[in-house]
């Protein structure tokens, strides 16, 4: 079984010592031998597929046996001469769909300038899914105009840019709730034909569909595609550590994968639904810290920071850590371990206290880990430093009033809710006086919150809402139990979760 191998970073669910499972010195050799097993094997591959990725307890492992079996005291064989084209090739009458594809349009020069801008300063810094100076040298070469997949997704990029946009030409129908569905409507998030491996391009404009339309009224499709995303991912081998040096590629990769298992727990914590994949089933690292400009060093300087220089991916790898709690959180409080705890008795109970007090350590220690550049500060004077603690700041309450919420009835787990909650608002409310909140943070505190079914449409409500309901759960418990509790106090709190929430309204 393969699991997470990141040391003692902070956060990770290694860290807290639940579920936790070594991989085995056998297993990692297996992973070596699928390495050194890939030459003999590209032979074997069919020969209109790009090359997949292939796990150790795949029956790979069966070929190679006869390989080396084979090859003892002997030469490597020609396997093209064993191959039958009939069998090992795509025939004409397997190609089910040819797709008629329109010409892509895309907005005026100026207007794309505009929505590329808007990008880099409102969602770049809190949303690392490109490599920023690749992806605008490829804008400026025109590669969108020979490259569908590049094309897709730089339209998908103009769609959500169009959400911080106030230029008319980003929306029709005289309503902001329409802002870049003309951009978003011409791009296809799933492959036409699945006989070759994804692209990197493929799979960034998979997620930029996802990350646009669950926040709309249709959100049913980003369910499924972030399961398809998690597969293609996997196809190329996406979620495997892998042992050599960086290169861009594979750190756009990363970017990639880091970014849909985000999303991928997101909805499975939000709506009760089992994840398309765990921690079980990945060791890829975080991503390197080190900001996009020192990527493009020579050799003894690539993908190394400069010292002292803050990198501004060292937000979201802390983010990711607080994901990895939140796993843990999830994996140990889903309705299915409660009701097994309930039934196998008070040692079962104890044992589930034990790991709740584990995941709350975590969270301190996560805590004391930051820098002090990304501890919450309402006086921060950097935008991007603002926004960035601001995220953490709300992701680390809503970890705390997930890891209680299943025991408000008790005064000490209500306690910490309610003055959770209230933390919520408190940062909410400096930043609401600061800036309207940039589209990375909507996006990322959007994703993380609590979801109804209210006459068949999927409705976020956002982290401030979960605030609110956990502010209006503590007066009605705290009554009942005897709690003394300023009821003016806290609905004010209330009052601001809903004057919050009419920000979003237009957007």
């Amino acid at each position: 079984m393969v699991r997470t191998s990141r040391g003692s970073d902070l956060g990770s669910p290694e860290s807290i010592s639940i579920l936790a499972e070594e991989t085995t010195p056998s297993e990692a050799q297996d992973d070596d031998d699928i390495h050194e097993l890939s030459e003999p094997l590209k032979q074997l591959r069919f020969s209109q597929s790009s090359e997949r990725y292939a796990a150790s307890s795949s029956r790979l492992m069966l070929i190679k046996s006869g390989i080396e079996t084979h090859r003892v005291g002997e030469s490597s064989p020609n396997h093209n001469v064993f191959k039958r084209p009939v069998f090992w090739d795509i025939q004409p009458w397997q190609i089910t769909y040819e797709p008629q594809l329109r010409p892509l349009i895309f907005p005026p020069q100026d207007l794309l300038d505009h929505l590329l801008d808007l990008w880099f300063t409102k969602t770049h810094p809190y949303f690392p899914i490109f490599h920023w100076p690749t992806f605008e040298r490829s804008v400026i070469s025109g590669l969108h105009y020979h490259n569908r997949d590049f094309g897709e997704t730089l339209l998908a990029v103009c769609a959500i840019s169009s959400r911080h946009s106030d230029d008319p030409r980003t929306f029709t129908h005289d309503s902001l709730l329409s802002a870049g569905f003309m951009w978003m409507r011409q791009v296809n998030p799933v492959p036409f034909s699945f006989t070759e491996a994804p692209s990197l391009a493929q799979v960034q404009k998979l997620i930029l569909y996802i990350m646009f339309m669950y926040t709309t009224s249709m959100p049913y499709p980003s369910l499924v595609l972030t399961a398809l995303g998690i597969r293609l991912l996997q196809d190329v081998g996406a979620h495997r550590k892998k042992n050599s040096p960086p290169t861009a590629s594979r750190e756009l990769w990363k970017r990639a994968f880091w970014i849909l298992n985000y999303i991928d727990l997101s909805f499975s914590v939000n709506i009760g639904r089992p994840r398309s994949m765990t921690s079980d089933d990945y060791d890829v690292e975080f991503p390197i810290e080190c900001d996009d400009e020192f990527w493009e060093q020579p050799d003894e300087l690539a993908f190394k920071q400069p010292p002292g220089k803050l990198c501004q991916l060292t937000y979201w790898i802390h983010m990711l850590k607080l994901v990895s709690i939140l796993e843990s959180v999830q994996r140990a409080m889903s309705v299915r371990r409660l009701a097994l705890s309930h039934r196998t008795g008070p040692d079962a109970l104890q044992r589930r206290q034990q790991t709740v007090l584990g995941i709350d350590k975590a969270l301190n220690d996560w805590l004391e880990s930051i820098p002090v550049q990304l501890k919450w500060d309402p006086q921060c004077q950097d935008t991007v430093l603002f926004h960035q603690s601001t995220m953490l700041s709300i992701m680390y309450f809503f970890l705390r009033m997930e890891t209680f919420r299943n025991d408000l009835a008790t005064p000490s787990s209500l306690e910490i809710c309610v003055n959770a909650a209230h933390s919520c608002v408190l940062i909410m409310e400096a930043h609401c006086k600061r800036d309207y909140l940039s589209l990375g943070p909507q996006m990322l505190v959007g994703v993380l919150t609590e979801y109804f079914w209210v006459q068949n449409s999927f409705n976020s409500q956002g982290t401030i809402s979960n605030s609110g309901i956990v502010l209006l759960i503590g007066m009605w418990r705290a009554k009942r139990l005897g709690m003394g509790l300023n009821i003016e106090l806290e609905m004010a709190d209330v009052v601001k979760c809903m004057l919050y929430l009419e920000r979003f309204e237009k957007r």
